[in-house]
């Protein structure tokens, strides 16, 4: 999946544009910030975040299981997806952060016959889920696991935008508001995402490691 950024209009040129009514300002960005949408399809995330309403709720971009990614809002405009947050002192993350949006079910429920089910009642094969606690505290549950088309194309395009701005930190949204916000949540091993991202190029500044060229 090739990612390249409009200097111009700060799109991506090479994928769908939905443009969503809940957008703000001009914004520097200097972070990436993960989230999962808690629903099936991307489809319906994206028609939820472009409609218009009294909600002010959007993200950057939609990312579906394949990879294939929807834009909402140009990466130099302010989304709402963060909500009240904070990262090592700093507030207000949708005033210098992107927000990526995963299709993803997160936490799922174990039924009395041994299955997995999303809230919404979808199945979950046992084998697309995690059994784990989350890394800030709570009961062991089960949660979607991120598929690697998606994951993979999650990484190329953090990479890109951290060619494109002067992005160094790769978060979870659970990172920035803790206690309020689960995800990513355990099923998206931020680590090794982030170490994903430095040696395919992106200054990863959280990862710990020095980026080497694709």
């Amino acid at each position: 999946m090739s990612c390249h950024i409009d200097p111009e209009t700060h799109l991506l040129t090479e994928t769908p544009h939905r443009p969503s009514p809940d957008s703000g300002g001009v914004i520097t960005p200097e972070a990436i910030v993960i989230h999962y949408t808690g629903g099936g399809r991307a489809a319906g995330s994206i028609d939820w975040l472009t409609r218009a309403d009294d909600v002010y709720v959007s993200a950057h971009v939609v990312m579906d299981r394949d990879g294939s990614i929807t834009q909402l809002v140009p990466f130099n405009r302010r989304a709402f997806h963060a909500g009240r947050s904070a990262w090592n002192g700093r507030s207000a993350l949708n005033d210098w952060s992107i927000g990526i949006e995963l299709a993803n079910y997160g936490v799922c429920l174990e039924q009395p016959d041994g299955g997995v089910r999303a809230s919404t009642g979808a199945e979950i094969a046992r084998g697309s889920a995690l059994r784990a606690a989350h890394k800030h505290g709570g009961p062991v549950v089960w949660w979607e696991r991120f598929p690697e088309a998606q994951i993979d194309a999650c990484a190329r395009l953090c990479v890109a935008l951290m060619r494109a701005y002067p992005i160094e930190l790769v978060l979870g949204h659970d990172d920035v508001a803790p206690g309020r916000k689960v995800d990513p949540g355990p099923a998206f091993d931020l680590d090794a995402f982030r170490a994903r991202v430095a040696v395919c190029g992106g200054s990863c500044g959280n990862a710990r490691l020095d980026a080497t060229g694709l």
